[in-house]
Parts: C-alpha cells; structure tokens; sequence
C-alpha cells in the first residue's frame, strides 16, 4: 500500500506542479515541480529497494508452500500404501496370482499395490504444467484441423450472405485469423510453462537444457521418462525425512523397521516404474520399424514412377523421395536413441535392483532383530535362544537403535546370571 501511496504522489506532484489550482494560485516554477517529483521519487525509490523484492519472495513462498503440500500428500499416502505392501514384501510369492485374482483376470495384490505407489510417487509440483502443456499442444492441433477445414470450405463459401449464420469468405478467414491468434497465444503460453518446469526441476536439482525439456514434452516415451524422474525426487526426499527422523531418535527399534521397510518399498516401486518404461519403449520400437517399412515402399515406389513420369510429375515425386527419406533418417535416429535409452534404463535398473535386494536384507534383518528383542524382553529366562545367534556388523543409519537395544539386553541378562 505505501508503494502505490508512493506512486500516486509522485503522480500527483507532476499534476500539482503543472497545473494551476482551483484559488488561481500562480503556477510553480519547473525547478519547484522538479525539486517535489524528486523528493517524491526518492521516497519511492527507498521503499522499492527495501520492499521491491516483496512480490518475489512471496511467489517463492507461495511455490515453497504449494510444494510442500504436494510432498505432504505424498508422505501420506505413499505411507498408507507402503504399510500395507510391506506385509506382503518379503513373501517369496508375492508377484503370484491368487485362485481369486486368477479368476477375475486382475493381477497379484503386491503388484497392484506398487502400481498405486508409482501413482504416488508420480505427483510432482510440476505435473500441473505438463499437463497445461498437453491441453495447449492438443487445442492447437485441433485448431490447426479446423483451419484446415475452414480453408477448404472457402472454396465454395460465398462472398455475402443475408443469413447471418452463413460462412461467408470474409467470416471464414475472420475464425481463421481468431484461430490463427489463439494458437499464437498458446505457443507463448507453452513457453512460459516451459520456463516454469525448468525453473521447478532446476530447484531440485535436475539440471536439463530447454532442447532436453522440450523432447521429453514431445517424444513418444517423454511422458514415462518424466514419471520416472518425478519417482526418483519424491524418492529423495523420502529418504531425507527418513534419514532425519532416525538420526533424531537412534534408539527407537520400531521407528527403524517402519522406515526401512518404507525406504523398501520405494525401491521396489522404483524398480517396477523402471518396468513399466521397459515394457513400453519395445512397442514405440516396433510401431517405428511399421513407419520405417511404409515411408521406404513410399520411396521407392515413388523412384519407380520417376523413371516413366512426365516433366512436370517428376518435381513433386522428387518431393515425395525426399520426404520418405527424411521420415526414414529421423525414424533411424529415434530407433537408435530408443535403443541407448533402453540399455541406459537397463543399467538403471540392475543397481536399482542390486538396492531392492540390499533392503530387503535389511528389512528381514530389523524385524528379525526387533522380534528377537521382543521376544528377549518378554521371556528374559529363555537364555537358550541366545545361542548360536551371530550379532550381524550393521553399518548403516538403523545399526545404531539395533545396537543399543541389543547393548540394553545383554546387560539385562549378565545382571541376572
């Protein structure tokens, strides 16, 4: 508010000092006029440099809050799902098909379960641009098949009509020009959302170039890739909170097999979203190998048709090899690509997977240690179920509650004997 009180007095003083008031006072000299716009300025200007970045910090606070939340509803949900997938984790059958499962054609619990994690993890503060962007792209293209259309029926349009329901030339190429405008506008919108994402994935830390962005909008696996990346923050930051949490609270055993077994299963779900790609990248494969075969029978019917074709067919078949040799060049180029994108995904997920099985260790290992405590804990007199048993070297963040509850309960037991 004293910004805009700034602004309307420094308006003001430039009315004031040039107009005549309403007594018929003599107008100011310039100097005067210019002495009042400068002390006026000088006050804004003091404001602006104090507050001037007001509205930036709040759009940054606004954006800090809304990722927040959408983190907030990650965490709560992924929690609930890894809870009840956990269950079933460790089963070695859990990827089977129950009797009933089998007869209702759906699949196994467990990996529905991931699927809805995946789901989960997907969300991702910039999901709402892509999606904009998906909205911009297919209302252009649409627009562009009414254009089209438009243009063919202007042929026949008439130039005037008393029906002013009537598509006239003159209408027509006004929706045309409309059309036109829009599609304009949501190219520029697509810019600005483009900036936006880059700006979100920049924050955390995933530094692509804007030719980087715009494949993964427009290619036909652009849309997994991003879903996989979108896992992988969320997986992030998961593991940060996790890791907070128990350096926070060492020797909380139940703490700890809550969290391994969170940490677990975002692995398992990471893995099975490296699946899903795998899975779908072989298909976009094979519908470019269909393309590759129909643009080289295009070609190469078309230089047979060259051979016999008159003066002036003998451009336009010219026009059509080239073009088929074009969609040939660029189908190869996206095949290969395709094909290192796939062998890199591989890679990607055999130390995922290498990760899926060291935490599945884990996990085994803290409920084994957590039950073994308990059961210490409520049949202290059981010492025979001490025997044989080997304290494994624990090396990571959880070693440390595991540890001292077991440091707790062999000094139980020596004061006992």
């Amino acid at each position: 508010m004293k910004l805009k009180s700034l602004v309307f007095a420094l308006v003001f003083s430039v009315a004031a000092a040039y107009a005549p008031d309403i007594a018929g006072a003599e107008l100011p000299s310039l100097q005067d006029a210019w002495d009042k716009v400068t002390d006026v300025t000088r006050d804004a200007l003091k404001y602006v440099k104090g507050n001037g970045n007001s509205a930036e910090r709040q759009d940054s606070a606004a954006a800090s809050t809304s990722e927040s939340r959408i983190f907030s509803k990650v965490w709560k949900k992924f929690a609930e799902v890894s809870n009840e997938a956990v269950n079933l984790a460790t089963d070695a059958e859990k990827k089977k098909r129950t009797m009933l499962e089998f007869l209702t054609a759906r699949e196994p619990r467990y990996v529905r379960l991931l699927k809805k994690a995946q789901d989960i993890l997907a969300d991702s503060e910039a999901n709402e641009q892509f999606e904009k962007i998906d909205e911009l792209t297919l209302r252009n293209k649409k627009n562009q098949e009414t254009i089209l259309k438009l243009k063919r029926d202007r042929v026949v349009a008439p130039l005037s009509s008393y029906n002013p329901l009537a598509d006239t030339r003159e209408r027509i190429d006004k929706k045309i020009a409309n059309l036109e405008t829009e599609m304009v506008d949501n190219k520029e919108q697509i810019r600005h959302l483009q900036s936006e994402i880059m700006h979100i994935l920049d924050k955390n830390g995933l530094h692509i170039s804007m030719e980087e962005l715009k494949y993964l909008i427009v290619s036909a696996e652009g849309s997994e890739l991003v879903r996989l990346m979108s896992i992988a923050d969320n997986m992030k930051r998961i593991q940060g909170v996790i890791e907070r949490e128990l350096l926070q609270d060492k020797n909380n055993v139940s703490l700890a097999k809550y969290y391994t077994g969170m940490y677990f299963i975002s692995l398992e779900t990471y893995l099975s979203a490296h699946d899903t790609v795998l899975e779908k990248i072989p298909l976009y494969r094979k519908r470019l190998k269909d393309i590759v075969r129909e643009a080289a029978q295009n070609r190469d019917e078309a230089r047979k048709l060259r051979s016999s074709a008159s003066d002036a067919d003998v451009s336009n078949l010219e026009a059509n090899i080239n073009i088929n040799e074009r969609v040939l060049s660029v189908a190869r180029l996206y095949d290969d690509l395709l094909r290192r994108r796939m062998d890199l995904l591989q890679q990607s997920r055999n130390s995922v997977e290498k990760k899926v099985r060291i935490a599945s260790n884990t996990y085994k290992t803290i409920v084994n240690g957590s039950a073994l405590i308990t059961l210490i804990n409520t049949e202290s007199g059981e010492f025979s179920l001490l025997v044989n048993f080997a304290m494994p070297e624990l090396k990571m963040i959880y070693d440390s509650a595991m540890l001292n509850a077991f440091m707790e309960i062999a000094d139980r037991i020596k004061s006992e004997q």
